[in-house]
């Protein structure tokens, strides 16, 4: 066990690492979707790691947090992985992740699946999961940056 006292460092270190687990992968099964949601929950619950640690007000990154679209779909995906169903979502729509089947005709004949990739769907909208990941992380930094907690 660790005699170090938990500092926010450690959660964002953490949400870089499920970031790079994330999108580096080379297939789609069941422990990719877990990473998805692992990095979701990490990257959420940073704001609640900053606040305690004392680094920044609850008021300041509980607004950063719900102005921002990335880092309140973060937040619905980690609620729903933890809840099942997310009663009051931040943008008013469900999120979720997908696994999307890419087609491509073959010979002009039919649709054949090609490969699938790893989306989150808001409502009509749809997201890479790499462009929700990456833009999270981007926003965080734009926040950390804002409150000289990273160069």
């Amino acid at each position: 066990m660790s005699t170090t006292p938990l500092e926010w460092r450690e959660q964002y270190d953490r949400m870089l690492r499920w970031q790079e687990r994330v999108c580096n992968h080379k297939l789609i099964d069941a422990h990719v979707i877990d990473d998805c949601h692992a990095f979701f929950t990490c990257c959420y619950h940073l704001k609640d790691w900053l606040r305690h640690d004392g680094v920044v007000t609850k008021k300041a990154v509980e607004r950063y947090v719900t102005r921002n679209l990335w880092l309140s779909l973060c937040g619905d995906l980690a609620n729903g992985s933890k809840h099942m169903l997310v009663k009051n979502p931040r943008y008013n729509e469900s999120s979720r992740i997908e696994s999307l089947l890419v087609l491509s005709t073959g010979l002009g004949i039919s649709l054949m699946p090609v490969r699938s990739k790893l989306v989150v769907k808001q409502g009509t909208r749809t997201y890479r999961i790499e462009q929700v990941v990456n833009s999270s992380v981007t926003q965080w930094q734009g926040f950390l940056r804002d409150h000289n907690l990273i160069p």
